[in-house]
């Protein structure tokens, strides 16, 4: 029989034999469960009569190296293992997943002999009056009416918690980077907020500033609940449209505007929120538990 204890133990340093796994007082008073199961596990120890005490591991005294690697890949993981090389990041909050989506999507395109290419929103001041949805007492809201080259690049550098949606203004993208679709669009075809894929390719145009936009994103799915074929596509290839949403955005000033912005909601997926992730199958979890 082999004891998950060490017999030759002395008792702990702070607390000595009172916080031992069994001192001289334990099953004096059998007045709750625990005190009980302490008599009868203590009771269970002292008929132990014969004890040898391992002083060397004997068992990889004349292990080959074959028996090393095999035991070894028997061990626990490590962070840096390939497997683990692109799995998406838990993290507690949302500035530190955009930071790990920014340096992993720099990382994916030196690795893959990439460059990142860059796809802007194209905004427009939102016509849309409702304020009994403004939030009361954050920021100044503004009635700018239109929106200057000045006030656009405002926009395009400003993070991505600087909008109630959470969307970047700015995407930067390169061919088998993986992504999260952030918007529901067709449940048919499993274009669903969450869904998880990698860019097969796109179709863009000149904005009307000038600039590289996205007018479809194709993305391969990755684990979709159902396969997807769409006439002329690769099977679990799926089209993302651009799409115009209307968020609340932040100015450096703490002036908050309402924006009409048009862009491909996804996200890159090289971390993820804990909100994100909850009713998700993955294979690998990797946790940031400094904030989760």
């Amino acid at each position: 029989m082999i004891f998950a204890g060490d017999f030759a133990q002395l008792p702990p340093a702070m607390g000595g034999e009172s916080v031992s796994l069994y001192g001289s007082c334990d099953g004096m008073y059998a007045s709750s469960k625990q005190s009980q199961e302490m008599a009868m596990g203590k009771a269970i120890w002292h008929q132990v009569t014969t004890v040898v005490i391992l002083r060397q591991n004997m068992r990889q005294t004349l292990q080959t190296p074959d028996d090393d690697r095999i035991s070894g890949h028997r061990g626990a993981p490590k962070i840096t293992d390939k497997e683990f090389q692109n799995v998406s990041i838990i993290t507690g909050l949302n500035v530190h997943k955009d930071e790990y989506n920014r340096l992993s999507a720099i990382r994916f395109a030196e690795e893959t002999g990439q460059e990142l290419v860059a796809f802007y929103s194209e905004d427009h001041m939102s016509i849309v009056e409702d304020d009994k949805c403004q939030p009361r007492g954050k920021g100044v809201h503004s009635n700018i009416m239109h929106i200057s080259d000045y006030l656009q690049g405002l926009l395009w550098e400003a993070m991505p918690l600087a909008n109630d949606k959470l969307l970047p203004p700015v995407l930067y993208l390169c061919k088998g980077m993986p992504v999260m679709i952030r918007l529901n669009s067709a449940t048919e075809l499993c274009i669903t907020k969450g869904q998880e894929g990698v860019v097969y390719g796109w179709k863009d145009i000149i904005g009307s500033r000038g600039k590289r936009v996205l007018e479809v994103l194709f993305v391969s799915l990755t684990t979709p609940p159902t396969e997807v074929r769409i006439p002329g596509l690769l099977t679990n290839v799926i089209p993302l449209m651009q799409k115009s949403i209307t968020v609340s955005c932040s100015l450096p000033d703490d002036t908050i505007i309402k924006v009409s912005c048009s862009q491909v909601h996804v996200l890159p997926n090289f971390s993820m929120t804990d909100f994100s992730s909850q009713g998700k199958t993955r294979v690998y979890n990797l946790i940031d538990l400094n904030n989760c």
